[in-house]
């Protein structure tokens, strides 16, 4: 399973601080990042589309990912 968290920042305001504080500082996110953070993942992320951009039409996407030495492929959609 995987948690994906988004954030949207109002008038150009940053992870790094602002009128809400530090994203970093936040208590659901600071346990996960920095020299807290339980492990290190080293990820690189490819992107793929037919020619014709069949997934870009669909609205979607299909990346292969590599998370350290495993990788895992997602069509999103």
């Amino acid at each position: 399973m995987e948690l994906e968290y988004k954030w949207e920042f109002a008038d150009g305001a940053g992870p790094a601080g602002g009128a809400a504080g530090s994203l970093f500082d936040h208590p659901a996110v600071a346990p996960l990042i920095g020299e807290h953070a339980p492990y290190t993942l080293a990820m690189r992320a490819t992107y793929y589309d037919t020619p014709s951009g069949v997934i870009r039409n669909l609205h979607g996407g299909l990346r292969l990912r590599q998370e350290n030495d495993a990788s895992v492929c997602c069509l999103k959609l």
